[in-house]
């Protein structure tokens, strides 16, 4: 994939990140699923960043079947190797062809990932040289504001101690617990300009004004062909982290030509 973190005239080139989670059951389906989006998703392929996150098992077998799509994976182990069971390290990630590593999603931290873990996992994925996707979002919202602390402490906790030399390869993704898989209704352009702003001024705070400005913020949450566009033009981020639709190929489809959109009307 390009480099990511560079910013690009009044927007950081836009990127997609599809999170298939425990999806789908087969490989066959997988490489159909793949297949389908890159015939539909056409001209836009050459203006966004996309990056699929599969299950994986399917990982070397996707890098050898599409030997140009990026790949990524769901979660990294935050150690380098030894006796682990069941876990992977960023290492053996890339040795599969992973170029990117999700890292905090909302369902790992739920599992158990606090923020220590995270800020180790994260050091883990940067240093190893992939783009690392740090997740970072509220459980709930209040009318009083204090969520924001939230997302205060997720970020100055997992990013004080990343070098600047590697925060070329940083993402974060804002991910508001609540509005995963609840539908168009759950967050609206004008609510997720006024996250990714105060985002951006954590950013600012934890690495500085230039280096928190070239970060890319990209929106998790419920995102669909339907309501990408509003999104991204209206809400000040970068790209989407989708779950379900990047599934469905046409959805996912529709997600990144929103994104592609986005970029063209930002020159």
């Amino acid at each position: 994939m390009k480099k990511v973190g560079t910013a690009v005239s009044a927007r950081r080139r836009p990127l997609v990140v599809g999170n298939w989670k425990m999806n789908p059951p087969t490989l066959r389906e997988a490489i159909r699923i793949i297949t389908g989006f890159r015939r539909k998703v056409g001209v836009s392929l050459g203006r966004v960043d996309i990056v699929i996150c599969p299950p994986f098992p399917y990982l070397a077998a996707l890098r050898a079947k599409f030997s140009t799509l990026p790949l990524g994976v769901q979660d990294i182990s935050a150690e380098k190797e030894g006796a682990f069971t069941g876990q992977v390290s960023a290492a053996i990630s890339k040795s599969c062809g992973a170029s990117l590593a999700i890292v905090g999603h909302s369902e790992r931290r739920a599992a158990g990932d606090g923020d220590e873990l995270v800020a180790r996992k994260l050091a883990a994925t940067l240093g190893a040289g992939l783009v690392a996707v740090l997740c970072v979002g509220e459980t709930s919202r209040d009318l009083q504001g204090s969520y924001l602390r939230v997302l205060a402490a997720q970020i100055k906790a997992s990013l004080s101690g990343v070098p600047a030399d590697k925060l070329n390869k940083l993402v974060v993704a804002y991910e508001p617990v609540w509005a995963i898989g609840a539908g168009k209704t759950a967050i609206g352009p004008r609510e997720l300009l006024e996250a990714a702003l105060y985002v951006r001024k954590c950013l600012r705070d934890t690495l500085g004004a230039k280096r928190g400005a070239a970060v890319p913020i990209i929106y998790g949450g419920s995102v669909d062909g339907d309501n990408a566009a509003a999104l991204i033009s209206e809400g000040e981020v970068d790209g989407f982290l989708p779950g379900r639709a990047s599934l469905d190929p046409y959805q996912f489809s529709e997600i990144v030509a929103a994104a592609a959109s986005a970029r063209r009307r930002a020159k």
